[in-house]
């Protein structure tokens, strides 16, 4: 679970322990695999329904990245409207401060027309927008395991640099 949607439970954990309708999510939390059958036990034996609603609140903080939109979900399906609503306006009002963001200089060094790296060369050319391969070139097959190796065709007009 988010932060924010954690500090978000917690900071209407006393309107949801005093309205909190927990019988009719008990399916619900179990169908949406929020918690298992046996969790949903030891949160039943909290004693009154506040407690189990506390318990619930609690509980709820642990149970990972989806079960904030699930248990909202919950709310909305038992009928909890407002309460799913706290929490879905709770999230529209929370901001998150955006990373600073700065430019990078970036060297892009000038390339020879012959030079290589790791043995591949960076200069490619092409005709029209499509790269012509360089070096003899298979051109089609004749028969089981023969080949037909062609000559490369050249085209100088254009050079595509490769970084």
């Amino acid at each position: 679970m988010e932060d924010v949607q954690r500090r978000l439970l917690q900071q209407n954990r006393v309107q949801f322990v005093k309205s909190l309708e927990v019988a009719p999510l008990w399916d619900l939390l179990l169908h949406k695999e929020i918690f298992s059958q046996d969790m949903i036990e030891e949160i039943q034996s909290a004693g009154t329904r506040r407690d189990q609603a506390r318990q619930l609140m609690i509980d709820l903080q642990t149970r990972g990245r989806r079960a904030f939109p699930l248990f909202v979900a919950c709310l909305e399906e038992t009928g909890q409207t407002d309460l799913a609503n706290i929490l879905k306006e709770g999230c529209r009002n929370q901001t998150v401060d955006p990373l600073p963001i700065s430019p990078v200089k970036v060297h892009i060094p000038t390339i020879k027309n012959d030079e290589k790296i790791a043995g591949i060369p960076l200069h490619v050319p092409v005709k029209g927008n499509r790269v012509e391969p360089q070096g003899p070139q298979t051109t089609g097959f004749t028969g089981p395991g023969e080949k037909h190796v062609g000559e490369p065709k050249r085209d100088h007009d254009k050079v595509v640099v490769l970084l």
